[in-house]
């Protein structure tokens, strides 16, 4: 009956248990599905849509489903036909599950030949489908301005990064990310898992074409993040006060000489970040005239440049927004106040004055194999985790820590007030080969995982009872202990033969 009749209508829908489905789920959850199966077979504008109607909440179909979707529209069968099959695989690729792309993307290449398939695939590479684009616009032209500012960061810069980091950063540039946040997710526009934050990625290349539409030049838009581009602002010189954030993964980008003012017009920079994802490269694309950078932005809340090439930051620089300072392979001999401070891989000696760092949390020194000295660190409160691991040079270690990574340092013990540290959640001294001995008490009751391998001395001091047994204070210190590593394998744990309950 449907099938003899639907064709006399501009659009049609058939919903399979109606009443166990209402039910269940309600009435939205119906008016849900029937616009998502009949929206996109007549003009959008005839629909009166309201704010809270999100085409993008149907749930995302697996491979096998959306290819039979996909077929349906662009083949009217259930599978590609014969010379389609690798074609529909890149489409329906390209539409990662979203029935929406799937139903548009169909219909647009029914009965069209294999060439124009492969030249309106290619053509996505660079270019959004509009009308896509156009339906999943009305979710974001229904945030309120802040939520949109989100919005484009998470869509340019922090698509499946830490939830957490990006609170902090989007909080310190008072953006309410907890609520904006909750807005997203409400709206299905963004997800969560295992705390990293996500987006579709039909999504996040609306984000960005929003933002390419901005402006025509590179330097007057909002957010930089493709090579080409970054290399032209940066090596050209032509950023200006419109840009606020700009990121580059040096391993994709060309070689750049900076002059040291090529940061000066973005004077509303909020985040930078010149990384390299393949550091074993050794030299850094980015460098500079005159090893200096003369001027950054007072804006900036997120700062992160790999192999940073000069031994300060700008004297005139303030630093009271940043939240993360992000410098590992750096040459750099000054600190700053943040929240996070990560200089790991870095030629420093001795940490300079940190007596202005009140809001410190975590610093990263790893591998900074010339650390000799940590001076001031002891006066940090509000420090919760310390990387020391790789610091060879390095003889003594701090106190009052939650997160404790000494692994590799030529430490021969462990300060003994380190046993009473009752929030004490991590301790790794792996391969510190002169550890003699580490201060284990019942006071530690909430560290968590303990990491004693590839410490000769201090093994053979543990087993030294006679009994092959480890002390009973490594497995009472802890009712939360789930994992501690002795290296089972090294001849110096040959004599342990029974373990203290964990």
């Amino acid at each position: 009956m449907f099938d003899r009749h639907s064709r006399q209508f501009e659009a049609s829908c058939f919903l399979t248990n109606v009443a166990d489905k209402f039910r269940l789920h309600g009435e939205s959850a119906l008016q849900h599905e029937l616009l998502s199966k009949t929206l996109l077979e007549r003009d959008l504008r005839t629909w009166p849509l309201g704010k809270g109607c999100n085409l993008i909440k149907a749930k995302c179909l697996e491979d096998d489903e959306a290819l039979q979707l996909f077929s349906h529209y662009a083949f009217h069968q259930n599978q590609p036909k014969k010379d389609y099959w690798e074609l529909s695989h890149g489409f329906v690729y390209y539409a990662s599950g979203l029935p929406l792309a799937l139903k548009v993307l169909g219909s647009f290449l029914y009965n069209k030949s294999t060439c124009q398939w492969q030249n309106e695939l290619n053509k996505l590479e660079k270019f959004p489908n509009r009308k896509i684009q156009d339906v999943l616009k009305m979710s974001y032209d229904g945030l309120e301005e802040l939520d949109k500012k989100v919005f484009l960061d998470l869509a340019c810069f922090f698509n499946g990064e830490n939830v957490d980091e990006v609170r902090d950063i989007l909080d310190a540039c008072g953006f309410f990310p907890e609520r904006a946040f909750g807005v997203l997710i409400d709206n299905a526009i963004v997800t969560i898992s295992n705390g990293k934050l996500y987006m579709h990625g039909l999504l996040q290349q609306l984000g960005r074409e929003i933002v390419r539409e901005e402006a025509e030049e590179n330097g007057k838009r909002s957010r930089l993040w493709k090579p080409d581009d970054v290399y032209y602002v940066l090596a050209k010189g032509t950023g200006t006060k419109r840009v606020e954030g700009l990121f580059l993964d040096m391993a994709k980008s060309r070689e750049m000489c900076l002059s040291p003012k090529a940061f000066e017009k973005m004077f509303k920079l909020r985040l930078l970040k010149l990384h390299n994802l393949e550091p074993s490269q050794g030299r850094y694309k980015v460098q500079l005239l005159d090893e200096c950078v003369q001027s950054l932005s007072d804006e900036l809340r997120y700062l992160r440049w790999d192999g940073f090439p000069s031994k300060s930051l700008p004297s005139h620089f303030c630093p009271e927004n940043l939240v993360e300072l992000n410098l590992p392979f750096s040459n750099i001999e000054q600190l700053w106040p943040g929240k996070q401070i990560n200089l790991s891989h870095s030629n420093l000696t001795k940490i300079p004055d940190l007596s202005a760092a009140q809001k410190l949390e975590i610093l990263n020194l790893q591998d900074c194999t010339s650390l000799v000295e940590l001076s001031s660190i002891q006066f940090l409160t509000k420090l919760k985790s310390l990387n020391l691991k790789g610091c060879k040079s390095l003889g003594t270690v701090p106190r009052n820590l939650k997160y404790l990574y000494v692994g590799g340092t030529a430490i021969e013990e462990l300060p003994s007030s380190l046993g009473g540290l009752a929030f004490l959640v991590i301790l790794d001294v792996k391969n510190c080969t002169r550890l003699q001995q580490i201060p284990i008490s019942s006071k530690l009751n909430s560290l968590e995982s303990l990491d004693i391998s590839g410490c000769p001395h201090l093994l053979k001091r543990l087993s030294g009872n006679g009994n092959g047994e480890l002390p009973e204070s490594v497995g009472c210190c802890s009712s939360c202990m789930s994992h501690m590593d002795i290296d089972t394998e090294n001849t110096t744990c040959k004599f342990f033969v029974s373990f203290p309950h964990l």
